[in-house]
């Protein structure tokens, strides 16, 4: 940006919630942000707050059509948190609009957390009155907003999706309304016995939804809307073990086959979940500049990886001829590897569409069974390069990314491996 001053366009909406009919104001944003972030201030009448006003933090949405910033943030006047986006324009290459916004996005955050607040007082009125304790619904839904805006799709839907259901046990117990810090301990305990008991579901999404419960509860703690969480100490229930459905060698080499004949996009997909051990959910986010052909490295950001680190990949011989063949140096580095119908282009595909097309497959070939998925890619390469390719379990600590031995150990003993691999040749 080299403080070569540039024009966005801030929309916001008429009515407050997101509601009504978008409307424009141009901003002028310096290369620092200074300009920038005083221009926001002015026109949203933004004024500083140390009462622990609540806010969502700021996120690039990058769309088909424009790209843009979303944030919300405290009107203290309405008494509720707001959206408002900031546009990002459609007339620069997909690199500057990223970088742009990757700087937008941080002055805005900072911005947020030094307590801005829309204010529309004047000199002389009164001061503003210290929050009231929040009440239960309140605290629950400012929280499930911000987790909501820093997390990914299925994030986003697991926070709404428990959202629905506490509220409602709320309503139905008459703790919807009540404040935050009347909620207790038995409380949480309630809760979970309802979900057991009346929507009697599993210990495994017992385990989920005391997750998010700790999640959320220390979120508040955080920023000290309680003093401590109710829910902390509370241990999650047994769960069963989890296997690993694996390919056969017949129904491997029957699924490729067939894959490189009527979908040879899907194969490479696959290709790259059996030899770099990629998950589905990461390919779909994986741009063709991450992929570093020369030194045989793909690069895995901490906003596409699963435990939030960013880390390389090596990739093997068969992966790299594979890859070598696609002629990545000809593909626009900013694009997605696999975009619409798994061909590169700048569209961000949702991994649902790749499981259809999978599940296509195994029913072409027979062999749908609702337990192989494309997941078992993974599995079955992870099994292969153990028992087959000579592949020791401190390498694949690596190439699966594990952050210790032990959880290689317990993922290899899901797929029956470990435990009779050390027995071979043993007797007593």
């Amino acid at each position: 940006m080299g403080g070569t001053d540039f024009r966005v366009d801030v929309l916001y909406f008429s009515q407050e919630g997101g509601k009504g009919r978008p409307r424009k104001r141009g901003v002028r944003a310096g290369g620092l942000g200074s300009k920038f972030v005083i221009d926001l201030k002015r026109k949203f009448s933004l004024k500083q707050s140390v009462l622990g006003y609540e806010y969502v933090p700021a996120r690039w949405v990058e769309g088909p059509t424009r790209s843009y910033i979303e944030f919300q943030v405290w009107d203290v006047q309405a008494d509720k948190l707001v959206r408002r986006r900031v546009g990002l324009g459609r007339k620069r290459s997909p690199e500057d609009i990223r970088q742009e916004a990757k700087v937008k996005v941080r002055e805005i955050n900072a911005m947020l957390e030094s307590g801005m607040v829309i204010d529309r007082r004047k000199k002389g009125d009164a001061e503003l009155a210290v929050p009231k304790t929040l009440a239960v619904s309140k605290a629950f839904t400012n929280m499930v907003a911000v987790k909501s805006a820093t997390g990914g799709n299925r994030t986003q839907q697991a926070y709404r999706n428990f959202l629905n259901v506490f509220r409602g046990w709320a309503e139905q117990e008459q703790l919807w309304s009540m404040p935050l810090t009347g909620f207790k301990r038995r409380h949480v305990h309630d809760f979970l016995d309802y979900l057991l008991s009346v929507r009697k579901i599993n210990n495994k999404s017992h385990n989920n939804y005391l997750a998010l419960l700790k999640a959320l509860f220390n979120a508040m703690v955080s920023r000290e809307m309680i003093p401590k969480s109710p829910a902390a100490g509370i241990k999650k229930l047994k769960t069963v073990a989890q296997t690993h459905t694996v390919y056969t060698p017949d129904q491997q080499a029957l699924m490729e086959s067939w894959m490189q004949v009527h979908m040879p996009r899907l194969f490479l997909f696959t290709r790259m979940v059996y030899f770099a051990f990629l998950r589905p959910a990461e390919l779909m986010r994986l741009k063709v500049g991450q992929i570093d052909l020369e030194n045989r490295v793909i690069m895995v950001t901490a906003e596409q990886s699963k435990n939030s680190k960013q880390e390389g990949v090596f990739i093997v011989d068969p992966l790299y001829e594979l890859l070598k063949a696609e002629r990545l140096d000809r593909l626009d580095p900013g694009h997605y590897l696999f975009s619409r119908n798994l061909e590169p282009g700048h569209i961000h595909w949702v991994r649902n569409r790749v499981s259809e097309l999978h599940r296509q497959a195994l029913e072409e070939t027979g062999l749908y069974d609702g337990k192989l998925t494309l997941y078992s890619w993974k599995h079955t390469g992870v099994c292969n390069a153990y028992r087959h390719g000579g592949v020791d379990i401190k390498t694949l600590q690596a190439l699966l990314r594990h952050h210790s031995l032990d959880m290689t150990a317990i993922y290899l003993r899901a797929m029956g491996l470990q435990l009779n691999d050390n027995l071979k040749g043993k007797s007593w």
